[in-house]
């Protein structure tokens, strides 16, 4: 059995402009059976397959984008609401619902992004995911935001992200995880570009920790018929 990390989710109201009167976690904290069922090119896992809340995981589970939404619970002595999340090593994004709101699963186009699984493993509609959007779409706040102890790196167009991201465990679990020795790790940054359209876009690059600028040039250069010379 995979190793499950004890992960404690915590909001202080004071760290929110407005009223709060309770406070849920929202996360890609789903799992799904590696031996799919229905998945084909028209209809994908994501539509055909059953997926599982961290109650539910199991070895061999594999993590899975979608909305998995649980309350908090009010701690008077510390004055601040709590989650803890038993999880799995992976990488996972989430932010804070404020004052959540259920309904009855939304169907057609709106089930996509206003759909959330519960702790019980019941699909139900949540309001402020829809009220959310129309909200920042017209310059407004809404009421999802990230972890204000754990603030977003990844920059966008608008400057705004509304989930932060979650890292359990490292590189002896995952390759793709951050690694111990921080002297053998590369570096991320960010860039902006245009796209086709004209329209600004954010780009990630990664370089390995032992890159060299020269030796790529050299590698570029001869590998395109450079005759075996160097560039400088």
């Amino acid at each position: 059995m995979k190793k499950l990390y004890d992960v404690k989710f915590t909001f202080d109201p004071k760290d929110y402009d407005g009223e709060v009167k309770s406070v849920a976690v929202r996360g890609e904290f789903l799992f799904y059976k590696s031996n799919l069922t229905g998945h084909t090119d028209e209809t994908g896992m994501v539509d055909c397959d059953r997926k599982y809340t961290c109650y539910e995981y199991e070895e061999d589970m594999d993590n899975i984008g979608g909305a998995y939404v649980e309350d908090m619970t009010w701690n008077e002595d510390a004055k601040q609401y709590e989650l803890t999340l038993k999880l799995p090593a992976g990488l996972y994004t989430y932010g804070f619902v404020i004052n959540p709101e259920y309904c009855e699963k939304f169907e057609g186009f709106e089930s996509a992004f206003c759909n959330v699984y519960t702790k019980d493993g019941q699909v139900k509609g949540l309001l402020n995911i829809k009220e959310h959007f129309e909200k920042i779409r017209s310059g407004q706040k809404g009421s999802i935001v990230a972890d204000p102890k754990n603030l977003p790196d990844i920059p966008t167009v608008t400057g705004s992200q509304h989930y932060s991201q979650l890292i359990v465990g490292d590189c002896t679990e995952y390759s793709w995880l951050p690694i111990n020795d921080r002297q053998k790790a590369g570096t991320v940054s960010y860039i902006s570009y245009k796209d086709i359209n004209g329209d600004t876009r954010s780009l990630g690059v990664y370089l390995p920790s032992n890159y060299s600028r020269d030796k790529v040039y050299r590698t570029i250069y001869v590998s395109h018929g450079g005759g075996g010379n160097e560039a400088d």
